[in-house]
Order: structure tokens, then C-alpha cells, then sequence
């Protein structure tokens, strides 16, 4: 089961026809995890509203040489 969470993100485990649990791999995991701060960011989640209204455009990257 957890080789499969690895390769599939994660696996329901089912009683009686009824899902009771999730084995989630921990890249799966992580990803959730960092959804979870960004969402909890309140000037990131500022950010993401504007730029999905069209209120502001995204900046090339210009990285510091």
C-alpha cells in the first residue's frame, strides 16, 4: 500500500465498501503542507485574488548578477 501511495500520491483505505483512511506519500504530503501556509499567508493569498481578477500583471524575473 505505501509503495503505491509513493507511485500514485496516495491510497484510500476502504472498510466494508466505505473509505476510513488515506496513506499519502510524502511528496504528496509536503504539497499539502505548503498549500497550506501559502493559504494561511494572508498577503500571498492578497496576491493570488489580484493577479487571478486581473487586477496586477506578473514581472519577468530578473535575478541579481
Amino acid at each position: 500500500m505505501v509503495k503505491r501511495a509513493e507511485r500514485n500520491g496516495s491510497v484510500a483505505v476502504c472498510r466494508h465498501g466505505r473509505t476510513v483512511a488515506f496513506v499519502v506519500s510524502r511528496e504528496r504530503m509536503e504539497a499539502i503542507l505548503e498549500t497550506l501556509e501559502i493559504m494561511a499567508d494572508e498577503s500571498a493569498m492578497r496576491s493570488i485574488r489580484d493577479y487571478e481578477s486581473g487586477r496586477i500583471k506578473p514581472k519577468p524575473f530578473e535575478p541579481d548578477l
